[in-house]
């Protein structure tokens, strides 16, 4: 697949490329911007995008809607792959701390970084692709950091 994104910047077609990371990769030198993370803060830079989508109301509401089901831990001590179901006001409220001064402080990557992000995945006239290796899956809450 990255072979393929290469080729269509190759050919003229404008292709914004963002490595994030914990190290740099081949992949970085092809980045239009490099995101150095600090490790294990990938679901904090997720929930950091997805309450900045909720503030601006530039999520698909309909879709949320109709297929999104949310849930949070059933209390402070247990923390397992079901939890308890949530409202989506739960999940609003639980994504409140991760603004991006916090999330900037726990990742390493400045406001700046964060935000570029953050808007690209807000314009409705971009077409994201999110390509991710072995990062997200290789943690002990996988299942948490692959549907947030």
């Amino acid at each position: 697949m990255f072979s393929r994104i290469i080729d269509r910047r190759s050919k003229g077609k404008q292709v914004t490329l963002v490595d994030i990371g914990t190290r740099r990769t081949r992949s970085t030198e092809f980045a239009d911007h490099y995101l150095n993370m600090a490790p294990q803060t990938d679901l904090a830079i997720a929930n950091c995008i997805a309450r900045y989508l909720l503030e601006t109301e530039t999520y698909d509401k309909d879709f949320v809607s109709k297929f999104c089901n949310f849930r949070i831990d059933k209390d402070e001590k247990t923390r397992d792959l079901f939890g308890k179901p949530s409202t989506f006001e739960e999940y609003k409220e639980k994504l409140q701390p991760y603004t991006f001064e916090y999330v900037s402080e726990l990742s390493g990557i400045s406001v700046e970084k964060l935000m570029i992000l953050a808007e690209m995945f807000a314009n409705p006239e971009l077409k994201i692709t999110s390509l991710w290796c072995m990062g997200m899956n290789q943690h002990t809450h996988v299942a948490l950091r692959s549907i947030a």
